[in-house]
Formats: structure tokens, sequence, C-alpha cells
């Protein structure tokens, strides 16, 4: 079982989903599978997210039903202790699922743990 489920619900992010996806799979902890739920995007989002093939990360397609029924499924899959979120158009820092078992590791009665984002805009400025 690993120690984090990341579930990335993803519809029409073509553009980004490359980016988030490969965010997950480099960060510092490697204890964790990847789920992606492309919740019937009409771009080439489900392409793109098919062109991974790394033995932990799942994809699965549905009809659109809206963000939260991808969310909600990529959660229902989840095998991991942890369950981490990721938008499909975000990414994460390579420590962050290290620095937030960490945290959640020291002190065991923590049920939720977040952290500061950094807004980027479509070029890539910060």
């Amino acid at each position: 079982m690993p120690e984090v489920s990341v579930v990335i619900p993803s519809y029409n992010h073509a553009a980004y989903i490359r980016h988030a996806i490969e965010s997950v799979l480099a960060q510092t902890n490697a204890d964790f599978e990847l789920i992606v739920v492309d919740d019937g995007s009409s771009d080439h989002s489900l392409q793109v997210i098919n062109e991974f093939h790394d033995p932990r990360m799942r994809v699965m397609a549905q009809e659109n039903q809206g963000a939260h029924a991808a969310l909600n499924r990529g959660i229902e899959l989840a095998q991991g202790r942890y369950v981490a979120i990721l938008n499909s158009d975000d990414v994460y820092t390579p420590d962050r699922l290290e620095k937030m078992l960490a945290l959640l590791k020291v002190d065991t009665s923590i049920g939720l743990a977040g952290s500061y984002i950094q807004v980027i805009d479509p070029a890539g400025k910060q």
C-alpha cells in the first residue's frame, strides 16, 4: 500500500496537465500512487495523460460529471494512508509530499495539512 494517494481531477487542461503529472512523479518521497481522473475532456487532455507510463500512476476516464465527481472517484480509488489533491492546472514543489508527511508523522492528532501556494500566470511568471 502506498503511503500517499495523489488525486488529480482533470478537465480540459491539456496545456497544464503534463506539468501537474510531472511534478508528482518527481517528488522526493516516491512512496505514492497517482490517480488521474479525466472528467470527459473535449480537448486532448486524455491523450497527454496517456503519454505517461509509470507504474505508480493510474488513469481513469469518465463522462463529464463535474469536478466534484472526478475528485470523489479518485478518492474512492485511493489506496494510500493519506490522500493529497492536485488540481490539473497546478504543480507541486519537488519536496511537497515529503514535508507534508513529516508534519503529519510528528503529530498524529493532525488530520489535515495544507501549504502555501505560489501563484503563477499562464506565461509561468511568479
